[in-house]
């Protein structure tokens, strides 16, 4: 299954997706959520893995799994779990689930300010100082990007992923 899509086919995919189809789509939109990121060279050298970890249950990581050894801008990914014990500081990307929400604040606070794209689907994720956002409004799911967030973790985000959801600057709350 090739997870790749234009421009077009993302905002598509976000006005057109159904329930049923959620860990499909929220793998393929994490996917392209790496290629239209940009780390700092310091973070992600040229001969390095680009390192997805997961907080929460193992489910996801086994959906999650089929990107592995994906290459997105030269880089293979890699798929980790934070309940193994893993430093969220050695991640790249950041899942974290709902079934993690008890520990949101604390992941959030170790990703401060370090170049790992965080994203969750936690309600006020994005204010609480999380990047990525998808949420659910008239059975559609959409997307948050707090670019300010972005900005303070080295992160560059590219314009054609920021069209896709509601940008919102300056607005975290602890």
């Amino acid at each position: 299954m090739c997870m790749c899509f234009t421009t077009t086919h993302l905002f598509a995919a976000v006005a057109k997706f159904k329930s049923d189809d959620e860990e499909r789509f929220k793998a393929a939109f994490i996917y392209n959520f790496a290629k239209f990121t940009t780390w700092p060279e310091a973070s992600l050298t040229k001969d390095s893995s680009l390192v997805l970890c997961i907080a929460g249950s193992s489910e996801s990581k086994y959906r999650l799994s089929r990107l592995s050894g994906k290459l997105i801008k030269g880089h293979p990914l890699i798929i980790k779990s934070l309940n193994n014990g893993l430093p969220a500081d050695k991640c790249h990307m950041l899942y974290i689930e709902k079934s993690a929400k008890n520990k949101l604040k604390r992941l959030l606070e170790l990703t401060r300010n370090k170049a790992i794209l965080t994203i969750s689907d936690i309600p006020s994720f994005s204010t609480r100082g999380g990047i990525i956002q998808f949420y659910r409004k008239q059975g559609q799911t959409h997307l948050i990007i707090n670019i300010d967030v972005a900005r303070e973790s080295h992160l560059e985000i590219s314009s054609r992923l920021l069209i896709l959801g509601k940008v919102i600057n300056n607005e975290v709350r602890p």
